[in-house]
């Protein structure tokens, strides 16, 4: 039996938490320019896309809220407690959209799946725009060599 290949960011996601490479998770535009670093032959995907993935992604719940350490939208594996919380309460003590689960206040006017997308646009296309995918010491800016060293890991 074949073992069901999971998308860069999931890998990128696991292999981050896994080797201790941050808090909490990564930022929008960390994960929608990887495929630059692990596989530049391949088209980076849209915000949209992206957040339309962690929302249909079936193997993980996928984590969305606001890091108060560098005050940016940040994704995550969601964790082992958070799980068996869901799992025994037969119920998501977050808003979700999908497999995708807001777990702070961040998003909570919002109702439907759009316009967070919208919102998340906004405030990241920009930065993206100017090849910006990773935020050091509160300036963003394209990979530093630590990124780069990290993602090349992913590479086989």
């Amino acid at each position: 039996m074949t073992q069901k290949k999971h998308p860069i960011w999931f890998e990128v996601l696991k292999h981050f938490e896994q080797n201790n490479y941050f808090k909490n998770g990564l930022t929008i535009p960390y994960l929608v320019g990887c495929n630059l670093i692990i596989n530049p032959n391949k088209v980076i995907p849209t915000i949209r896309e992206l957040l339309s993935e962690f929302k249909s992604f079936e193997s993980e719940k996928i984590k969305i809220f606001e890091c108060d350490t560098i005050g940016e939208i940040v994704v995550g594996i969601l964790d082992y407690e958070s799980k068996q919380i869901n799992e025994k309460y037969n119920r998501t003590l977050y808003k979700s959209f999908g497999n995708l689960l807001v777990v702070d206040s961040s998003f909570d006017q919002f109702n439907d799946f759009n316009q967070v997308t919208e919102i998340v646009e906004k405030r990241y296309q920009p930065i993206i725009h100017k090849k910006y995918f990773s935020k050091n010491n509160g300036i963003w800016t394209g990979y530093t060599e630590i990124d780069i060293e990290h993602l090349a890991e992913l590479i086989k």
